[in-house]
């Protein structure tokens, strides 16, 4: 609805006007959840997403090590977001051949879950 639109907008200013507070010297790496687009999310719950906060699944390297951020939400339910989650899929999988290419130390794997409820 508006109103929660509304909310979530203001929410996302609070958020990232606190976010002015840290350090610029600390890296900080936003990951989406069920909080953020959705238990069962839509092209438009995550193009808002990539909107206010950029990409919905990303990697990085830190000395020799592959940081791997997926959207998890789309594998609770991809109902709406199979072309999203098949794009993921496609990405992921270079991403890990691109580990085993570099040789890395290690991957580390990040993705939120939530309950099934």
């Amino acid at each position: 609805t508006k109103d929660h639109l509304d909310v979530a907008a203001r929410e996302v200013a609070a958020f990232k006007e606190a976010l002015h507070e840290l350090n610029p010297s600390i890296h900080l790496v936003l990951q989406p959840g069920n909080h953020d687009i959705g238990q069962r999310p839509t092209p438009t719950d995550v193009q808002r997403y990539r909107e206010r906060f950029g990409d919905d699944y990303f990697s990085f390297w830190v000395g020799g090590v592959l940081y791997v951020a997926l959207n998890s939400q789309y594998y609770r339910d991809a109902q709406h977001t199979q072309a999203e989650r098949q794009a993921q899929d496609g990405w992921a999988k270079r991403a890990f051949r691109e580990a085993v290419e570099r040789s890395a130390r290690h991957v580390v794997f990040a993705g939120c879950t939530s309950s099934r409820s």
